[in-house]
């Protein structure tokens, strides 16, 4: 009886294996371009995966905005140009959704600032909005400006005038008796309307912490994510 020679069948087995795994190569369907850049276009748009666009709220011309001042603005002190810090004293909302919350953070500049003539009117100083921050990112906003006008001092004027007088007929007296005191008191009171004329009145002010509402010139547009 012949014994088995297991040589031959180690041979066949390995020859069976390699034709095996030829058939299983030529089988799998190269890759194509066409699968590559399939591929590239989805790691390049982040697939299942890519963030949304921004969403987008406008608010409107002629809508409120109501902020507060930070610091004290006055015809006296402050200047065309010059800058002023806010806050939103109320949220801005569109179809119920904020855009903008409160104490958000706002900008304005001094639109106008006239201490008031020696002869007419009274001090005015005026403020117009120019930005707003949501989110972190800057808004440029238009806005309708708030006038504040000096309270009128003619009180004060003629308190200023019958003093000047008074002190001119007292003056008068002394030096010409009755004739002297008519003649003083006119005098006196052309020096006291000629200290009114030659001195400005109260200066316009918006003290800090005043709530303000302005008008939308242009509407507004936010993103939000």
């Amino acid at each position: 009886m012949t014994k088995p020679n297991w040589q031959s069948y180690i041979a066949i087995g390995t020859a069976t294996l390699v034709i095996g795994v030829g058939l299983s190569a030529c089988n799998q369907a190269p890759e194509t371009v066409e699968g590559k850049e399939n591929a590239s276009t989805e790691e390049s748009t982040g697939g299942w995966f890519s963030s949304p666009d921004p969403v987008t709220y406008t608010l409107s011309a002629g809508e409120p905005l109501t902020v507060r001042t930070t610091s004290t603005l006055s015809s006296k002190t402050n200047q065309p140009g010059e800058q002023f810090v806010a806050s939103l004293e109320q949220p801005l909302e569109v179809n119920g959704v904020v855009i903008a919350p409160k104490g958000a953070k706002v900008l304005g500049t001094v639109a106008s600032s006239d201490p008031g003539g020696r002869v007419k009117g009274v001090a005015q100083i005026s403020l117009a909005l120019t930005e707003i921050a949501v989110d972190g990112k800057a808004y440029a906003i238009s806005s309708g400006t708030y006038v504040q006008t000096a309270q009128k001092t003619v009180k004060k004027d003629a308190k200023k005038i019958g003093i000047g007088a008074g002190i001119g007929a007292a003056i008068g007296a002394v030096a010409g008796g009755g004739d002297g005191a008519l003649k003083g008191a006119g005098l006196g009171g052309g020096a006291g309307t000629g200290v009114v004329l030659a001195t400005h009145g109260d200066a316009a002010v918006v003290p800090a912490e005043s709530v303000i509402t302005f008008t939308l010139a242009e509407m507004l547009t936010v993103e939000s994510d």
